[in-house]
C-alpha cells in the first residue's frame, strides 16, 4: 500500500511539473534494459526535457509497471555530438544521478542505488528531438539559455597553468625550443574532454610550432640578431574559444661565430695557448664588453687560481680582454686571448676544457666547450 501511495505521488508530481513547465524536447522509447540484472522488456516510455532544466522519464515497462524518474540537471558534456550527458551535480563528476541521451537511447544512472537502466527507441521523432537539443545547446537557447556546459567549465584552455587566456612569455634571445603545457580551466588535458584537441598558429615566421599533442606544444624560435626585441602572437583554439600567448624575444647582443686554438705559443717569456674568437655584436655601439675564457677539468670541475693573476671573481682560472664596438653591427673577426700554461696550476698531465663567453649590454653569449690535453 505504501509503494502504491509513493507511486501515485510521483505520478501527480510529474503531472504537476509537466503542467507548470514547457516541454522543450520529447523522446519516445519502446524497449527497456536493466544493466544490473541483464534483463530486457518491452516499454512505452516518454522522456521530456523541460525549460526549467529538468528531465522526466515516465511510462510503463512490461512486467515492471509504471516508471517515473526525474532529474534536475545543472551541467552537461558532449561526446562528438553523438551523446549528451546531463548531470544532476554542478560538476561533471559522476557522484550524482545522470542521464546519457542519443537519438535512439537514454541511459539513467543513480549511483546512490547502484542502479542503471536504458531505454531504446530509434525513430524519426527522436532524431528530430536530439538534433534540436544539440542546436539549443550550441546556441544556448531554451533550457540552456543560462547554462554552464562543458565549454563554460573547461574553456578557454590554459597555458602553463596560467589563470588568464592571455599569457605573456619571454623566449631566449638565442632561440631554441621551449615546451608549454595545455590544460582546461579545471585542470584536465584536452583528451579528457569531448574536444580532444586544439588548433594552434603563430603570427611570425621566426616563432613556430614544432611539435604538438593534446597536452602540450613546443615553441621554436630563431636567434634574434635584429638589434631589437620582437613580438609574436600564438593563437590556440579549442571548442571555438581562443587563448593567446604573446611571445617576446629580446635581441641578442652578440653571436660567437668561431673559436680556434693555437698551442705552445709565446707571449713574452710565457709559453701558453692562444684562443682566437670570431664574434659579432648588435646594437651595442660605444658600449664596452668583455671576451673571456673559463677553464675546467674535463669532468666539469673548475680549475682554480692560486696567485691572483688569471682569475675570475670566484677564483676560477680565467683570461679575458675588453672590447668596444664602433658600429651598430660590429664584427670582431679575431680577438685573441692568451693563457700561460703555468697559470692553469696543474702539477701533471690532465684532460681539460674551456668555454668562451662574450658579455656586453647585460647579456652573455657562451660558446661550446673546447677540450685539450695538458702535458
Amino acid at each position: 500500500m505504501k509503494r502504491i501511495i509513493v507511486s501515485i505521488i510521483s505520478i501527480l508530481w510529474a503531472f504537476a511539473l509537466a503542467s507548470a513547465q514547457n516541454v522543450s524536447f520529447e523522446f519516445r522509447y519502446y524497449s527497456y534494459y536493466d544493466e544490473k540484472n541483464s534483463s530486457t522488456a518491452d516499454a512505452d516510455m516518454s522522456m521530456k526535457v523541460y525549460d526549467n532544466c529538468t528531465i522526466t522519464l515516465t511510462g510503463n515497462v512490461q512486467g515492471i509497471g509504471s516508471i517515473n524518474y526525474s532529474l534536475p540537471f545543472h551541467t552537461l558534456s558532449l561526446f562528438s555530438t553523438l551523446y549528451i550527458t546531463f548531470y544532476e551535480s554542478e560538476t561533471m563528476e559522476k557522484d550524482k544521478p545522470y542521464i546519457v541521451v542519443s537519438n535512439h537511447m537514454a541511459t539513467y544512472y543513480d549511483p546512490s542505488r547502484d542502479f542503471e537502466c536504458s531505454f531504446w527507441g530509434n525513430n524519426s521523432i527522436n532524431d528530430q528531438a536530439f538534433n534540436s537539443c544539440l542546436d539549443a545547446i550550441d546556441k544556448r537557447t531554451g533550457p540552456f539559455s543560462s547554462f554552464r556546459g562543458e565549454a563554460e567549465i573547461e574553456l578557454p584552455v590554459r597555458v602553463d597553468n596560467n589563470s588568464s587566456n592571455a599569457v605573456e612569455i619571454t623566449h631566449p634571445a638565442d632561440g631554441g625550443r621551449v615546451m608549454h603545457t595545455v590544460t582546461t580551466k579545471s585542470g584536465k588535458t584536452l583528451d579528457q574532454t569531448s574536444y580532444k584537441d586544439f588548433s594552434i598558429e603563430s603570427s611570425a615566421s621566426w616563432c613556430q610550432i614544432m611539435y604538438k599533442t593534446e597536452k602540450a606544444f613546443h615553441i621554436v624560435t630563431d636567434a634574434n640578431t635584429t638589434g631589437n626585441a620582437r613580438n609574436a602572437t600564438i593563437t590556440i583554439t579549442a571548442g571555438g574559444r581562443n587563448t593567446w600567448v604573446f611571445v617576446t624575444q629580446p635581441s641578442k647582443t652578440s653571436v660567437i661565430n668561431k673559436v680556434w686554438v693555437e698551442h705552445n705559443k709565446f707571449q713574452g717569456l710565457s709559453k701558453g695557448m692562444k684562443i682566437h674568437i670570431d664574434f659579432e655584436t648588435y646594437n651595442m655601439k660605444g658600449k664596452t664588453g668583455t671576451c673571456s675564457a673559463f677553464f675546467y677539468f674535463s669532468d666539469g670541475r673548475k680549475l682554480m687560481d692560486y696567485n691572483y693573476q688569471y682569475r675570475a671573481s670566484d677564483g676560477q682560472v680565467c683570461t679575458w680582454t675588453n672590447f668596444t664596438p664602433n658600429y651598430d653591427q660590429s664584427v670582431f673577426s679575431d680577438v685573441v686571448l692568451f693563457i700561460p700554461y703555468s697559470e692553469l696550476h696543474l702539477g701533471g698531465s690532465a684532460d681539460c676544457k674551456f668555454i668562451v663567453e662574450v658579455s656586453i649590454g647585460g647579456q652573455a653569449t657562451d660558446s661550446e666547450y673546447y677540450s685539450f690535453r695538458f702535458n
